[in-house]
């Protein structure tokens, strides 16, 4: 969205971004170089904003370790995203000047969504403060797809990728596998998150919700044993031939 602002010569007073403290590198990259466009064109920079505890900015992954339960999306609910993005968000514009000055005039704020055309189901849903706040869904209102979003970054040489906390309960297990040969060190995080929350109870397994993430590791664990004893010590991070046993399909299904 920004980038077609940006095309559109159209700015914002202010852009935000929740930060978690739980997204993969890349996305913090992505943010730097978002900066150093936004302030190349005039617009005003990221201004980044984080959950609080008694005062202090505290991540998702302290809260879930302190509480010893994981994030409220691998239970099938969504608060984290709520207490994590939404309420730091409100607390920021709420002190916000402009914010203050356009409600003492009566006057409302209005809220630039970055939802696409394609995602109907989540700006219908989305939650409104209708007496404080204008809502513009500047994708939708232009028709832009998440093709047309990524067209426009690719104009500007950015190329954003997915963006979730490393430890996303609605990973899907091949990305889960993903993550531990690719980072395993954030995997490694996301296990001890998985275990300071046991036990679980119903039908909850694990961080995957309906699968445990400790069942991934001991799966590339045979795995790894397997390619040990029939290749004379090739390992699951580095085979002697491509694994094709991924679960059918595009590798993402």
């Amino acid at each position: 969205m920004l980038c077609g602002m940006i095309e559109a010569d159209d700015r914002p007073d202010a852009i935000l971004f929740a930060d978690t403290g739980g997204e993969r590198e890349y996305t913090y990259r992505l943010r730097d170089d978002l900066n150093r466009l936004l302030e190349s064109h005039g617009f005003p920079t990221i201004t980044e904003v984080y959950a609080t505890l008694a005062g202090k900015p505290i991540t998702l992954e302290e809260h879930s370790l302190r509480l010893r339960r994981m994030p409220s999306v691998s239970y099938g609910r969504k608060s984290c995203s709520i207490r994590f993005k939404v309420e730091p968000s409100d607390t920021w514009i709420g002190a916000w000047a402009p914010a203050q000055a356009a409600w003492a005039a009566g006057e409302k704020v209005t809220l630039l969504v970055g939802y696409n055309v394609s995602e109907v189901a989540r700006y219908s849903k989305a939650p409104r403060d209708p007496d404080r706040f204008a809502y513009e869904y500047w994708l939708v209102e232009r028709r832009w797809t998440r093709e047309d979003c990524r067209n426009a970054a690719a104009r500007f040489g950015l190329y954003p990728e997915k963006s979730s906390c490393f430890f996303c309960g609605s990973a899907r297990p091949a990305e889960v596998r993903r993550l531990r040969r690719d980072a395993p060190d954030l995997f490694a995080r996301g296990l001890a998150m998985e275990a300071a929350a046991r036990p679980f109870s119903g039908s909850i397994v694990g961080l995957g919700k309906n699968f445990a993430w400790s069942d991934v590791e001991d799966e590339a664990n045979r795995q790894g044993r397997m390619f040990a004893t029939v290749l004379g010590g090739a390992t699951m991070e580095e085979p002697a031939f491509d694994c094709e046993c991924h679960e059918g399909g595009d590798e993402d299904e």
